[in-house]
């Protein structure tokens, strides 16, 4: 079956949350992770983070989440958060 890449849409922001879940309990961390899905839905919402998402089928897969930053030695840059794909 063939993968798809896109942009990420605010309604996928309840997959982008589980898949960083489950990268929590992998790393056997779930505590670790003190937001939930609406804190991502509000920083989608306000271009704080932004993210790519990989489908298979309807399901999202993978993801690449990124936001801008400001270093004081070389301007904007880009952040990669979270780049993850599940099997």
């Amino acid at each position: 079956m063939e993968i798809l890449l896109r942009k990420a849409t605010l309604a996928d922001m309840p997959a982008v949350y589980n898949l960083v879940y489950e990268l929590a309990v992998y790393e056997k961390e779930p505590e670790a992770l003190k937001i939930g899905v609406e804190a991502y839905a509000e920083a989608f919402s306000e271009n704080l983070i932004d993210c790519v998402v990989a489908e298979k089928g309807t399901e999202i897969i993978g993801i690449a989440l990124y936001y801008m930053t400001f270093s004081t030695w070389r301007g904007k840059s880009l952040y990669l958060e979270d780049f993850l794909c599940k099997t």
